[in-house]
């Protein structure tokens, strides 16, 4: 099962880009690849000092939970601001099932970008976008929408 994110992307107007859902999303998705970079160039100086005894498939996995983890909060921010800044008209927000199939109905036209997170078989996983070319989806009101979600753009095997 996965929580999906639909996140309308208007393109602002003039004078109005700081309180645009889109240039939010991209600010935190920045700030979370630079924390991930950070993780990362600290990891590798820990595993040069000779810091840690562990093997390439534990720090991979390591490194893939951290961007995960990093990634859901980057979208969890998100939502914060559209909450905060009166956007929560511009989310739509549905559930998966088991086989990553869902349905939804569009109230408000235009380009969305779709985002997804929760389980896919034994990994945990994040998606962006639904398969297509794009990250976004170009969507007509009041059409109803049955999508199935394709690989993730992060997975990650659960052990624990």
């Amino acid at each position: 099962m996965a929580s999906v994110y639909f996140l309308l992307f208007d393109v602002p107007k003039k004078g109005e880009d700081d309180d645009s859902l889109l240039l939010e999303w991209r600010r935190e998705e920045l700030r979370a690849a630079q924390a991930d970079g950070e993780g990362i160039a600290t990891d590798n100086a820990e595993w040069a000092r000779g810091g840690w005894t562990v093997s390439e498939d534990y720090m991979r996995q390591h490194w893939c939970l951290r961007t995960l983890k990093l990634t859901r909060e980057a979208l969890h921010r998100t939502l914060a601001w559209a909450d905060a800044h009166h956007k929560m008209g511009e989310v739509l927000m549905t559930q998966a099932d088991e086989e990553g199939n869902f349905e939804i109905a569009i109230p408000r036209p235009g380009v969305y970008d779709v985002f997804a997170s929760g389980q896919a078989g034994f990994n945990d996983a994040f998606w962006h976008g639904v398969g297509a070319a794009t990250d976004s989806l170009a969507v007509e009101a009041g059409s109803a929408y049955t999508v199935k979600l394709a690989s993730p753009e992060t997975a990650c095997l659960v052990t624990e």
